[in-house]
């Protein structure tokens, strides 16, 4: 089984982003357009593992993000990784409370990356074009300005499904995250304390 922990994205910021992309969408038929509803953030990729190994990575998890509190995750520009093909994807804004997060799995599973976690979610697929076409289309995509934003408050383990017929994956747990006392409601607090 293929396993990765995401963050899922919530409906009312996939509906702002759908009705965004939609003018990209048709002038850009020809691309492979993620469906909204697949729209996650992917933290970290654990690759295929035996169902055995599942619960040991569940309470590595668990154990490297106890003390991490939620987040605001806010949209900004597209852009494009290129490898065997183009990757279109939306980043976001850094968040230091995320890059801790990703930074503290990766440290439980004994990876020492040299790379910053890059916030984003992939929306589009492509064949590499031509170079004229690609600076292009970068020109595009880093002018572009997306607004969306939504709160993070737990983290998803999600079985990648490879059969070709049912949905791209498979929920298996989520961890939830501490509740920021700085963006709680400063009246339940106030009563909170006179009790």
């Amino acid at each position: 089984m293929k396993v990765y922990l995401a963050i899922k994205i919530p409906e009312q910021a996939i509906l702002a982003l759908s009705k965004q992309l939609q003018e990209w969408k048709n002038e850009y038929r020809y691309f492979n357009w993620v469906k909204p509803e697949r729209y996650q953030m992917i933290l970290h990729t654990f690759g295929v593992i035996d169902t055995e190994d599942v619960e040991a990575i569940k309470k590595k998890i668990y154990d490297a993000i106890f003390e991490e509190s939620e987040f605001e995750l806010f949209t900004r520009s597209a852009d494009m990784f290129i490898k065997s093909n183009i990757s279109i994807y939306i980043n976001f804004q850094r968040e230091r409370k995320l890059t801790q997060l990703v930074r503290r799995i990766r440290l439980a599973f004994g990876i020492n990356s040299a790379y910053d976690f890059v916030p984003h979610i992939e929306i589009a697929k492509y064949k590499i074009p031509s170079k004229q076409q690609y600076l292009a289309m970068k020109r595009v995509f880093e002018n572009s300005s997306f607004e969306a934003q939504f709160p993070v408050n737990e983290i998803f383990l999600f079985e990648r499904n490879t059969d070709g017929v049912s949905p791209g994956y498979t929920e298996l747990t989520s961890f939830p995250l501490l509740l920021d006392k700085r963006t709680s409601d400063p009246i339940e607090e106030q009563e909170s304390t006179k009790e």
